[in-house]
């Protein structure tokens, strides 16, 4: 019997430690066993507090009522409950911070069907862990033991020696079948095993290859699920790296090529700005044409912003190896950067920023990025008007020749500005 109260109150703030102290309360006011399980309880064994809670309970009817009962108690709010039965509490744990507790009745699963979202019915614990991804998943710790168990508050529940495989920095799955059921589980382990530094074990790597084609039965929708939480990692490089290695990228994206992914591992380019699903999607169709393009967006059912950002990435690079000149001239002025990239979006440029191996391109890049779309005018389009500009064609013309002669250096502020306007007004005046 190990016993972990001590490494909870090691790692857990006193207000995590509270929020489960009113859970354990409101429990034996409802007469319902409590454990907290899956990745908390990892993370809490490796001596980290990363995750938000996962709480299980037993019990007939009992979990909406234990949620919302909770909720009230500690001055948070129920949003939603899924398909499956979990509600979600969102509890305040400080003046700017929140910890999402997602509360749900024990329960099995059973896949009919390879890919497809499981049947859900009541089970015990040792059911509930048994549905779990992967060992170190498989643990809970006893908040309210039940009667007949012979457990004990803060005893670590462990039948799939989960603790084991984390002294041992391993990544293993519980059956032979579980890529099959749930082939999103191979993407998972992949970003786990980057994220926390552990090995796939050995017999869980050849399940993993020889499910690889089952990828296929699982919709776009998911998948590009699974990415969106890899694009949310640190190691986010080192995962696309290794999804491609594996082959589990190329088994889904049978029509497209991901070699250049393999790239990733010795260059990196995350950073804080770029963090977003619609960069990374960039960087994974960096090399498409347009009918690649099309394909990555209707294979992964992205949504509209992702697939507008693909496709002007597509144009952006084939623009630049139509002017690549042009764009490397010594007369190059800044205007004529501004006027070529302005219509392209920041994510397609700063992808072509991060990926291009042309310094010269890079450098008109960046230019763009770091000085360029920073400049503005003084004046804006009513001050031009009172000058006497008309309305119309004209005044956004003149607007435009105002900001690149800005650009280029000519105009440095508002009365500069205003003559550039009563000298053009003049000019044009006595053009006519």
């Amino acid at each position: 019997m190990k016993i972990v109260s001590n490494e909870m109150k090691h790692v857990l703030p006193k207000t995590h430690l509270n929020i489960l102290n009113v859970s354990t309360k409101l429990a034996n006011e409802m007469d319902t066993d409590l454990y907290l399980v899956g990745g908390c309880v990892r993370d809490i064994m490796m001596g980290l507090n990363d995750s938000n809670f996962d709480i299980d309970l037993t019990g007939t009817n009992v979990d909406k009522v234990f949620a919302t009962r909770l909720a009230e108690k500690l001055g948070g709010t129920v949003k939603n409950s899924s398909m499956f039965g979990t509600h979600k509490l969102n509890i305040p744990v400080g003046l700017n911070d929140n910890l999402e507790i997602d509360i749900a009745k024990c329960r099995s699963e059973t896949y009919k069907n390879p890919g497809q979202l499981p049947d859900v019915s009541p089970g015990d614990l040792l059911q509930d862990l048994g549905r779990r991804d992967f060992s170190i998943a498989a643990m809970c710790i006893v908040l309210r033991p039940p009667s007949n168990q012979g457990w004990v508050s803060g005893q670590l529940i462990d039948p799939h020696f989960g603790y084991a495989d984390l002294i041992n920095k391993k990544l293993r799955v519980l059956h032979l079948r579980s890529f099959v059921d749930d082939p999103t589980r191979m993407f998972r382990i992949v970003r786990y095993s980057c994220r926390l530094g552990f090995d796939i074990e050995d017999s869980t790597s050849n399940i993993f290859q020889s499910s690889l084609s089952c990828v296929t039965t699982v919709s776009g929708d998911r998948i590009r699920g699974e990415l969106e939480k890899i694009f949310n990692e640190k190691e986010v490089n080192l995962i696309l790296y290794q999804c491609v290695k594996l082959g589990l990228l190329p088994a889904f994206l049978t029509e497209y090529d991901c070699n250049h992914l393999m790239g990733l591992k010795t260059t990196s380019y995350a950073n804080s700005q770029d963090n977003c699903a619609e960069f990374w999607f960039g960087i994974l169709a960096m090399n498409a044409d347009k009918d690649q393009a099309e394909y990555l967006s209707q294979t992964l059912n992205l949504s509209s912003k992702q697939t507008n950002v693909i496709l002007d990435l597509v144009h952006l690079n084939e623009q630049i190896q139509q002017n690549k000149a042009f764009l490397i001239a010594d007369d190059l002025r800044r205007s004529d950067i501004f006027k070529f990239l302005s219509k392209y979006s920041l994510t397609s440029i700063r992808i072509c920023a991060t990926t291009t191996r042309n310094k010269d391109i890079k450098s008109v890049l960046e230019i763009y990025l770091n000085s360029l779309i920073n400049i503005s005018l003084e004046l804006n389009g009513d001050d031009l008007i009172s000058i006497g500009v008309n309305k119309g064609p004209e005044l956004g013309n003149l607007l435009n020749e105002l900001l690149y002669a800005k650009i280029d250096g000519h105009l440095n502020s508002a009365d500069q500005e205003t003559q550039f306007v009563k000298d053009y007004i003049s000019v044009h005046k006595n053009g006519n």
